[in-house]
């Protein structure tokens, strides 16, 4: 089975972590400008979803990710 290049992985979570971290600022200031006992989730569950799917790839493509045996051949 092909490996894939860590780099790539990387990528995949640096993009996740980033549209995670837009989702949680928008779906907060939504929530200021809501009356009380309003849930800012409702407008914003795409973008939850799109984050939670794009860990959900990152964590698959941890397991399929080729191993750096360079680094570990200089501790040994």
């Amino acid at each position: 089975m092909k490996k894939i290049n860590p780099k790539i992985t990387n990528v995949v979570f640096y993009i996740a972590i980033l549209f995670a971290g837009y989702t949680l600022l928008q779906t907060y200031l939504a929530g200021k400008n809501l009356a009380p006992g309003a849930c800012p989730v409702d407008d914003n569950r795409f973008q939850i979803t799109i984050s939670i799917i794009l860990m959900v790839i990152y964590f698959i493509m941890t397991f399929f990710t080729e191993e750096n045996t360079n680094q570990n051949n200089k501790h040994s």
